[in-house]
């Protein structure tokens, strides 16, 4: 059981390392990383009386582009069962557990040396302030039963996630859901394309004129996200490609008409194109001309519109 139990971490660790350098460009991992801590009777878990230390699965780090001169470190746990995730009871339990100590963790990660070198390297350098994000990824070797059976984040309650006499910045969940959303369909956009870039909406917060609007690195912030807005080069043509998580609706499609407009403010792109995970072109196309005859749309923005389906299939081949 012992052996079953290291195997099924060092496997969830392979996967989670591979997704964070080689599909959302964090190419900086240290992992593994004992973390003293500061707290050595506030921090005491199980039986023990007194805390040694804390372990940090991975670190990532990087400039944020979405906030001017800020910094994010993403402090990383990463739990990988062989079984389906717990029900009732035992899940609160076991999160609560996953929880906890992650935020332990962050709160002794601030003040331990590796933080101060972080902040001190060449990649901080102009930062008036740091982020530190805490990000659970908790990834069951299972398939789903049930559709919603993989989205555990919409079982996790306040009450879960409040700590006293504990002060943290963000903590992050990704589970089977988000994660094969954004693994699945990212690995196969960067092979499909030539160049993929993330985009960095312009907020009232990342104003700078450094900032180039797209890059390698997706935001931390993102892994939570149902919507993930590239800019793809290939054969000399641009693209502004949105991946989108929810499912293909008339009132959803038009919402994304709206963000796909002012995300291409530059209009340098050739086309914009929007992919769902249960687009049909039979079911749909009427659901698109509607939308697009709408007053307001500018005729050369909607000639450039074109949905697809995450991974095509026969239904609709073009």
């Amino acid at each position: 059981m012992g052996e079953t139990s290291k195997r099924s971490g060092e496997h969830g660790e392979e996967i989670v390392e591979k997704f964070l350098r080689d599909i959302i460009g964090y190419s900086n991992i240290q992992t593994n990383k004992k973390i003293e801590c500061v707290y050595n009777k506030k921090h005491i878990i199980s039986t023990s009386s007194n805390r040694i230390t804390h372990g940090a699965d991975a670190i990532v780090y990087g400039k944020n582009n979405l906030k001017d001169d800020n910094l994010e470190v993403g402090i990383i746990s990463i739990k990988h069962t062989i079984d389906h995730y717990p029900t009732l009871t035992s899940f609160d339990t076991k999160f609560q557990e996953y929880f906890k100590e992650l935020v332990f963790t962050i709160n002794c990660f601030k003040k331990h040396p590796l933080s101060s070198t972080i902040n001190q390297s060449k990649i901080a350098e102009g930062v008036k302030s740091t982020d530190y994000i805490g990000i659970i990824f908790w990834l069951s070797n299972k398939g789903k039963k049930e559709d919603d059976e993989w989205n555990i984040r919409a079982r996790i309650s306040s009450k879960l996630t409040t700590l006293e006499n504990e002060i943290y910045d963000k903590v992050l969940v990704v589970d089977n859901d988000i994660f094969e959303f954004l693994y699945n369909n990212l690995l196969h956009i960067k092979k499909t394309f030539e160049k993929v870039d993330f985009i960095y909406p312009k907020t009232g917060f990342n104003l700078s004129s450094s900032n180039l609007g797209y890059g390698s690195k997706l935001p931390l912030l993102y892994l939570n996200s149902n919507i993930i807005p590239l800019r793809i080069e290939d054969k000399g043509d641009k693209y502004l490609f949105l991946l989108i998580k929810d499912s293909f609706s008339e009132e959803n499609f038009m919402s994304l008409i709206n963000l796909a407009k002012n995300l291409n403010t530059l209009q340098t792109t050739n086309s914009t194109i929007f992919s769902f995970p249960n687009f049909n072109k039979f079911e749909h196309e009427q659901i698109i001309e509607k939308v697009l005859a709408l007053n307001g749309i500018d005729e050369n923005f909607s000639s450039q519109i074109k949905v697809v389906k995450h991974n095509i299939d026969f239904r609709n081949n073009e």
